[in-house]
């Protein structure tokens, strides 16, 4: 992508490397998460300069992570402009939450959710159909699907078919932000209020602590996944997709 800017030749589609850096930036801030709890906190790691090593490590992820959402925020979609549903705050957050889906479901999953209470099941539950759910809407922006874009004949259907499916996203995590920590940390429920003393540095709690975190942002995601979509089809609101017309090498997205 670099190279194809730097010698004026664009790609074809404006969606792909948006999504491409947004999903860089959400692994390497992950990455610089995880790592750390993992590693900076172990200080049994021999000498001084292995520990400034994965200090390192975590320093470039950061920075990574910023370079990438820098790209996401100089390229995204403007009011006004002509673009792909990805390309608009709406369709990067289907972005956002796919990846925190995953994200979910490999941490649960880890921490023995499918073997757990009833409730982490539920959880798991979610994680694994938001995340399969989250590939065929972003996949099927990506393969110029009709339902995605606001070409299609019926556009307003496809809001309200894009405004429910942030509405369950809403609904499944707000039930999933109270029933992990519920069972995660109370001890009447079999959790553990305070983190152990002298846990290791891959903490169990501390994974669940992230679990919890975590899912509290994807239901923060969803809210605003909802309120953008209704922005798209308000006549004074700031629709990126209904503006312009349609150019088939940038998606089907023309009134």
């Amino acid at each position: 992508l670099l190279g194809a800017e730097a010698a004026g030749r664009f790609p074809t589609r404006r969606d792909l490397p948006l999504i491409h850096a947004a999903a860089a930036a959400m692994a390497c801030a992950a990455a610089a998460v995880i790592w750390s709890l993992g590693h900076l906190r172990d200080k049994t790691g021999g000498p001084e300069r292995p520990r400034a090593l994965r200090a390192t490590a975590t320093a470039g992820s950061c920075v990574a992570a910023v370079a990438y959402a820098a790209e996401v925020i100089r390229d995204r979609a403007k009011p006004g402009q002509t673009a792909p549903y990805l390309a608009t705050p709406s369709g990067l957050l289907k972005v956002v939450e796919t990846f925190l889906a995953l994200l979910l479901l490999g941490l649960a999953a880890e921490q023995g959710a499918g073997a757990g209470p009833e409730a982490w099941r539920w959880c798991l539950g979610i994680y694994c159909v938001s995340f399969a759910v989250g590939v065929l809407v972003v996949g099927g922006c990506l393969g110029g699907w009709g339902w995605c874009g606001w070409g299609g004949q019926d556009p307003s259907g496809t809001r309200r078919a894009l405004g429910v499916y942030a509405a369950l996203g809403v609904v499944a995590y707000g039930a999933a932000v109270v029933l992990w920590p519920l069972y995660g940390f109370r001890e009447e429920m079999g959790g553990q209020a305070r983190r152990p003393p002298g846990c290791s540095p891959s903490c169990p709690w501390d994974r669940r602590l992230l679990v919890a975190l975590l899912t509290a942002l994807n239901l923060v995601a969803y809210g605003v996944d909802l309120v953008q979509t209704g922005r798209l089809g308000h006549p004074l609101g700031q629709d990126w997709a209904l503006r312009g017309g349609c150019d088939p090498s940038w998606g089907r997205i023309g009134p």
